[in-house]
């Protein structure tokens, strides 16, 4: 009786660790097609793609990939990459793993010429002046997060201009005309990667909880073989 009853159990604790809830990733994309470049810096539209990625957890990976004839200039116009939060100056908040090359500016006001004011942003410290050598192209790419785990694909918003974010660059590579200046994203873009916030592949169980779900049920399995060895022989 007492094995059936820990087999039944070892069961129930199979399928709670299968069927765990996981969290979402959620992915947006915004598409960078306002051309404000001396000249313009275009055709090709869009001049990159910016990615977010809610791990669901209060962090979320950003990505921003330029197209190929373009670098990230330094023309005092604006910055590499800049950005509004809802919350600038959340306690805490701190930029990881950014890409060689960049430094994050912190909280304050970024005026990017013709895109806006932005609240946060990136800027290349490893790019020489305009858009002399070393040229960098990126991606740029971070991770964003704060003490309370409040940050979220939401928490990136438009601003009074109407535009998500704002890079200024230089369209000095093949194919390029040479052109410098700010180019900026004002919408979620709906066919590009993310498809517009939609919900990924759920995120796997964390490593301890898997753990202490094998230990539990192998600690079951050694009670279930001790009772065995126990019971009298019938």
């Amino acid at each position: 009786m007492i094995k059936k009853a820990v087999l039944v159990l070892l069961g129930f604790a199979a399928v709670s660790l299968l069927t765990q809830p996981a969290s979402a990733i959620t992915i947006e994309s915004y598409s960078l097609t306002i051309d404000d470049c001396t000249g313009g810096c275009g055709p090709p539209s869009p001049f990159g793609t910016v990615e977010l990625v809610d791990s669901g957890t209060g962090s979320v990976t950003v990505t921003e990939t330029l197209s190929s004839d373009l670098v990230y200039a330094k023309t005092g116009a604006g910055d590499s990459l800049a950005f509004d939060l809802s919350n600038p100056n959340a306690p805490g908040l701190i930029v990881t793993s950014l890409t060689t090359g960049f430094t994050y500016e912190g909280a304050g006001s970024f005026h990017n010429a013709g895109t806006g004011t932005f609240t946060n942003a990136i800027d290349c410290t490893g790019c020489g002046p305009g858009t002399s050598s070393p040229e960098l192209s990126g991606p740029i790419s971070f991770t964003i997060s704060d003490t309370a785990n409040n940050i979220s694909a939401a928490s990136f918003l438009a601003n009074a201009h109407g535009n998500f974010f704002a890079s200024d660059v230089g369209a000095v590579l093949a194919g390029g005309n040479g052109h410098t200046g700010l180019v900026a994203s004002n919408s979620i873009c709906p066919t590009c990667g993310g498809g517009g916030g939609g919900s990924g592949a759920p995120i796997a169980p964390e490593p301890g909880t898997i753990l202490l779900m094998v230990t539990g049920l192998g600690i079951l399995g050694c009670v279930v073989r001790a009772r065995a060895y126990k019971e009298p022989r019938s």
